[in-house]
């Protein structure tokens, strides 16, 4: 039986990939998208400055390992970017 704690991030862990992909939308609509250029403020960005924002969702096969292997769920890859560029141009 599963605790309160791992329902609770299980449905979480699902809800983030389920978004993804609209959250690299809404991030490549940056321009119009008023909670987006929100987002940006609180982050520290001032998009009113910005000339270019692309948002990629990362592929299924870079940057992901299961975090459990009976969740059937992954996690992002935490290694050190000097590390990721092994695998991927920055």
């Amino acid at each position: 039986m599963h605790s309160v704690k791992e329902k609770i991030g299980s449905y979480t862990a699902k809800g983030g990939f389920d978004n993804e992909h609209d959250i690299v939308a809404k991030f490549n609509n940056w321009k119009s998208d008023r909670l987006v250029q929100a987002w940006l403020l609180i982050l520290g960005y001032d998009f009113h400055k910005m000339q270019y924002l692309q948002a990629t969702q990362i592929p299924s096969n870079i940057g992901k390992e299961k975090a459990n292997e009976s969740s059937g769920f992954n996690q992002v890859d935490k290694r050190k970017l000097d590390e990721l560029s092994n695998y991927v141009e920055f």
